[in-house]
Parts: C-alpha cells; structure tokens; sequence
C-alpha cells in the first residue's frame, strides 16, 4: 500500500488564491476529497479568509478630500523622468540624452587611444634610452674603443670632440 502525502499549507494557500495551475488544481481537488485532515485544513483556512475579509472594512475617504487630491493631481506639471529615473525602468534610451551618451563614449575612445600612443611612445623612448646606455657602458668599459667618431661619454646630451671630423654631419642629422 503507497503511502500517501499530505497537501503542503503553502500550496493549500495557493489554491485559496486561485495561484495554481488547472492541472495543480485539479490534482488538489482529487485530494482534498479523499483526505479528511487536509480537507478539516482547507475550511478552516478558507473560513478564516472569509473572516478576515469581512473585518476589513474599506473606508470611503470624505468627497472634500478626494476633490482636493484629484485637483492637485491635475494641477501638477506633466514631469518627464530623469537619466537616473530612466536607467531604472531598463528601457532604450530616450532621444534627448543620445547625443550625450555619443558623446561620452566618443571622449572615452578617444582619451583611450590617446592614452594608447603616449605609452608606446614612452616605452620606444625607453627602449632607445636603455640601448643608448647600453651602448654607452660598452664604449665607457672598453675605454671607447668602440667610438669611432671620438664622441664624449661624460654626460648627456652626447657632445662631440672638438677634433671629430664629421662634426658637421652629426650635428645636421
């Protein structure tokens, strides 16, 4: 003999409120008639909806104060919603901030690639800079054997010997 499971008040509640499926529903029914704890369940919370709807009265506000909100409703300037407003309903974005959001991203690609050339350029300038020094250090340590046009090493910018014949063709280059 299969043993059999008793409805859940959760969705005993949901069938109440008319919240399940029609085959959920029908499911429900089929129990509730062959279970006599489940069915003592549901009376007992439909009776106490019943009495709890009936409790609750609705109040009638007076007329005076629904003229006078229905008057200020009317009066109130049509408001259009905000950027922030706007952003929360995830809607597309409206025309009149298009040409500011083009804009924005037009300024962000730009500094990005502005951004982009400067670093490589820093970083050519460095590679240049470090094979200067290397090849500074080379002259320096083998006592500027490797200096055929007698260029100074002591200090930067590099100056030329006063007795370097080509003095005229490095200095134009």
């Amino acid at each position: 003999m299969s043993k059999r499971v008793c409805i859940k008040e959760v969705s005993l509640s949901a069938y109440l409120d008319g919240e399940l499926s029609e085959e959920a529903s029908g499911q429900i029914e089929i129990h509730l008639a062959s279970c006599g704890k489940c069915s003592a369940l549901y009376e007992r919370m439909k009776s106490d909806g019943d009495l709890l709807l009936q409790s609750l009265s609705v109040m009638e506000p007076p007329a005076r104060m629904k003229l006078q909100l229905f008057k200020r409703i009317d009066a109130a300037p049509e408001r259009r919603p905000g950027l922030l407003e706007w952003m929360q309903t995830g809607q597309i974005l409206p025309l009149r901030f298009r040409p500011w959001a083009y804009a924005c991203v037009s300024m962000l690609f730009l500094a990005v690639v502005i951004s982009a050339f400067h670093f490589q350029r820093r970083m050519e300038n460095g590679r240049l800079l470090a094979e200067i020094d290397r090849s500074r250090a080379e002259w320096v340590a083998r006592g500027n054997a490797l200096n055929p046009f007698n260029i100074s090493t002591d200090g930067a910018p590099l100056k030329f010997a006063a007795g370097n014949p080509f003095k005229a063709y490095l200095n134009e280059r």
